[in-house]
């Protein structure tokens, strides 16, 4: 009776949440917003809420699918205009040798996303691994002295996890990539740990 009550109850609806830690670099890509080229090498606090459904195509063979919604936190960037030598304020595309440095502003960054999976796992018990991928639906809100910008976009999103399950709870850990196109088309790093129930 024992063992039973603890083994993993691998079908099932799921529900859980998570804390996730978050980077977002785009140091090595200028992005545009509001004229200004932003860069943004910043990590922050955020969470997810998430649910899902595994079915187990064999003892050891697991599939499903999943959607979260995530709030990343604040992220604080800033954005470097550059001047015509000699100009009289034109912002110009890119920085060179004929080119000065003018002006740091600095920005607040707002980002959420709904994300949508397909999931493959492997079962060995009570531990289990899993990949996913799918699509980000994300909303970014990027604030200055100027006003707002909001933007919204979808992107392809991916990732690999690990769970390890007692009965219907579970704890779990994943890292995962979203080409985060708010940001010009880089990417955002999350790592997270959280847990899950099974009914």
């Amino acid at each position: 009776m024992t063992n039973n009550c603890l083994a993993a109850e691998r079908d099932g609806i799921y529900v859980g949440g998570s804390i996730l830690q978050s980077n977002i670099d785009t140091s090595d890509d200028e992005v545009g917003i509001y004229d200004d080229y932003v860069y943004i090498d910043e990590y922050t606090t955020g969470f997810k809420f998430l649910a899902g459904y595994f079915y187990g195509l064999t003892d050891k063979i697991d599939i499903g699918i999943e959607v979260d919604y995530r709030e990343f936190g604040i992220v604080d960037s800033y954005a470097s205009q550059y001047y015509e030598e000699g100009g009289e304020g034109d912002v110009v595309i890119a920085a060179n040798a004929y080119q000065e440095y003018a002006t740091t502003t600095r920005y607040r960054q707002d980002v959420s996303a709904i994300n949508f999976y397909g999931l493959l796992g492997i079962n060995l018990g009570k531990m289990g691994f899993f990949a996913k991928y799918g699509s980000s639906f994300n909303d970014s809100d990027v604030e200055n002295s100027e006003g707002n910008l909001f933007h919204s976009d979808y992107s392809s999103t991916y990732g690999i996890g690990a769970k390890f399950q007692l009965g219907s709870v579970a704890v779990r850990s994943e890292y995962e990539v979203i080409d985060f196109k708010p940001t010009g088309g880089n990417y955002m790093y999350m790592f997270s740990v959280g847990g899950t129930v099974t009914f």
